[in-house]
């Protein structure tokens, strides 16, 4: 089936849908680049419905904070540590692409973003579609036209070496409803232990760095264009 609704690297939403392509991208310590076209960018908690972009470290601290957790001072330290670990800072953020009765709006984290004091930012979408990525700009054009997700994420896969592998949509996975069950601080920790981001010592690990290509919004300059509206920041 083809589904309208919002599309990552390519996310990609459109009405009351979002979906992403598959491909993670890892840059070797050599520079080579290495694709994995077998991950899972899009996710269901109840009613909520997101695609993930960017560095998988900061994606899964902010699908835990849109699971109700506080992550502000993880995020911090997560950042902290891709500095001591001489990673990028363009490459360290994180984006999620959102869908929840009726609403739609993105969040984002990263490196560039805290140095102004900023770990959290967010924006409403009030248009029925939108992409984020490294592809974003090849998906939203098919959007606009009336395109559905599949032919906007297929269209970014002919031009963008980041977006790759099948398509998966979001309100087809598995219910992560009963993810969180311990009390604050520690279920943030024990949620990223349970997923190999978190060593046994409490250190982020090596899977965390995990990127699937994108690059931090302008979120202001896309209100004045009329993108986004409601922008905000914690």
């Amino acid at each position: 089936m083809k589904y309208a609704g919002l599309a990552v690297t390519t996310v990609a939403h459109k009405n009351e849908h979002i979906g992403a392509d598959k491909r993670r991208t890892t840059i070797k310590d050599c520079g080579t680049v290495e694709f994995n076209d077998n991950v899972t960018k899009v996710f269901k908690f109840g009613s909520i419905e997101w695609g993930q972009a960017g560095m998988v470290g900061l994606t899964e601290l902010l699908a835990l904070h849109l699971q109700g957790l506080n992550v502000k001072n993880e995020i911090r330290a997560f950042c902290m540590w891709c500095d001591a670990q001489k990673v990028d800072s363009e490459r360290v953020v994180g984006q999620v692409l959102v869908y929840n009765d009726g609403k739609r709006f993105i969040l984002q984290a990263g490196a560039e973003l805290l140095k102004s004091g900023t770990t959290i930012e967010s924006a409403d979408i009030p248009l029925p579609y939108f992409s984020i990525g490294s592809g974003a700009e090849h998906a939203f054009p098919v959007l606009l036209r009336d395109g559905n997700i599949d032919e906007a994420i297929q269209e970014a896969m002919k031009h963008d070496k980041g977006t790759g592998g099948g398509i998966d949509m979001a309100h087809e996975q598995k219910d992560r409803n009963n993810v969180v069950t311990l009390p604050q601080p520690k279920e943030v920790a024990e949620a990223l232990k349970n997923d190999g981001y978190l060593d046994s010592d409490g250190n982020f690990t090596k899977k965390s760095l995990g990127y699937t290509s994108t690059k931090l919004l302008d979120l202001n300059a896309l209100a004045k264009m009329g993108l986004v509206n409601n922008v905000s920041s914690i």
